[in-house]
């Protein structure tokens, strides 16, 4: 009991790890308690393991007679969480099967805050931030130790319209949860309150001091929210030196590098489009010699095509057919579209970018065509996509990929041509 209550604590100050080895010890001395393996549970699904979470989770189903209706909850919360994690395709139904276990759970125990929180957490899956909002600040006054509680607080706010509000809960969210945690929430707040230097301030600080450490790419995610930070502020020249900085650390991870093969594209290509860096080709052929996939040498091929088309005026067409040789590629239409532009052939352009959005849904390829559409005299069709991608890019959906304008450059970039 004295280690599950230790464990507690530490979870609130934001020492996960020393909470995590606490529980551990726990289940040693009682493995058939679920009051150790429910919140044991739920650290694993915080460090990513959302297998094993639900593994201890139906572990702990095993032992009801020992489980009070309050750890049996957070134990079912659990449970649906770490489904949504595993089967995305289904998310939408577990977060309604979240929902209803916590309107059951509510009118069982209406004092018990864990199906409040439930509760909460259900709607801002389902992105009804104005059902969400209440509930938090509710919790927020009852439990203003809970980090969690500060976090979801902050998002809440942001899908609301509250800024301001958004970053002080997300500021306070950071001292007890780790930076890497709550640094996407808290920089889209400080940017849509215009509180730039604190943005670069925080993004500056996140890069020093967890920038080096093995958190999935961080350091790479932190470039490309500078990057787009600084686009969006108007100074290419530092988006250019940040853009080349994140290539380069690509370069130097390869297995990253794979994994974001699109990212390394996206990033060249802005790269490109904002006046290229003379040292691209040298990043483009470090790509090519590496033991990397098919897919992220295409991606550095392509990149190396966008600089020969901008430096050569010469389009690249056998290159565009290589990518394409597998049947139509995104990145083979952007080539081809680039080149065209560059050409001043706004109808071929229009065209190669409608083929590229068929195959895409990339913001920057949706603005890139509300541009050329202008440019053909499709005014109308222009603006109502540009009016449909300020939509989508502005929007929160917590189970999908953020396309904030600050989560990187492509974004930036497309927001800027609005």
């Amino acid at each position: 009991v004295c280690a599950v209550e230790d464990a507690a604590a530490l979870a609130r100050t934001g020492a996960f790890g020393s909470a995590y080895a606490s529980l551990k010890t726990a289940r040693r001395r009682d493995g058939g308690a679920p009051f150790v393996l429910a919140p044991l549970a739920a650290l694993e699904l915080l460090r990513g393991d959302a297998r094993r979470a639900r593994e201890v989770a139906r572990e702990a189903a095993g032992y009801a007679a020992r489980c009070s209706p309050t750890v049996q909850h957070q134990r079912a919360r659990t449970l649906l969480l770490a489904n949504a994690a595993l089967e995305p395709a289904r998310a939408g139904e577990v977060d309604r099967e979240l929902r209803r276990l916590a309107s059951v759970a509510r009118r069982e125990r209406p004092h018990d805050d864990e199906p409040r929180y439930t509760e909460a957490l259900a709607d801002h899956f389902l992105a009804e931030f104005e059902r969400s909002r209440p509930l938090l600040e509710e919790l927020r006054r009852r439990l203003p130790e809970h980090g969690f509680v500060a976090y979801h607080l902050g998002w809440a706010c942001l899908g609301t319209g509250d800024a301001r509000a958004a970053a002080a809960h997300l500021r306070e969210a950071g001292r007890r949860l780790p930076t890497p945690w709550v640094i996407l929430p808290w920089a889209i707040a400080l940017y849509e309150s215009g509180q730039h230097e604190r943005l670069s301030a925080l993004l500056t600080r996140a890069l020093r001091d967890h920038g080096d450490r093995d958190h999935g790419g961080l350091r790479h995610q932190l470039l490309r929210m500078q990057a787009a930070h600084a686009l969006l502020q108007g100074d290419r020249a530092r988006a250019r030196a940040l853009l080349l900085e994140d290539l380069r650390w690509l370069t130097r991870h390869p297995l990253e590098l794979d994994r974001r093969a699109g990212d390394f594209a996206d990033a060249g290509a802005v790269l490109v489009r904002l006046g290229g860096e003379p040292e691209l080709p040298l990043v483009v052929a470090a790509v090519q010699k590496l033991p990397v996939e098919a897919a992220t040498r295409d991606a550095a091929a392509f990149v190396g095509g966008m600089y020969q088309v901008r430096t050569t005026g010469r389009r690249a067409a056998r290159l565009e057919e290589t990518l394409g040789r597998d049947g139509d590629s995104a990145w083979s239409a952007l080539l081809a579209a680039y080149a065209h532009e560059r050409d001043g052939e706004v109808g071929a352009a229009q065209q190669a970018l409608a083929r590229a959005a068929l195959l895409s849904s990339s913001p920057m390829t949706k603005a890139l065509l509300a541009e050329s559409l202008q440019a053909v005299g499709k005014a109308r069709e222009a603006q109502l996509l540009r009016r449909t991608l300020a939509s989508e890019m502005l929007s929160l959906n917590l189970r999908g990929r953020c396309q904030h304008p600050l989560f990187g450059p492509e974004l930036a970039f497309a927001a800027t041509l609005r």
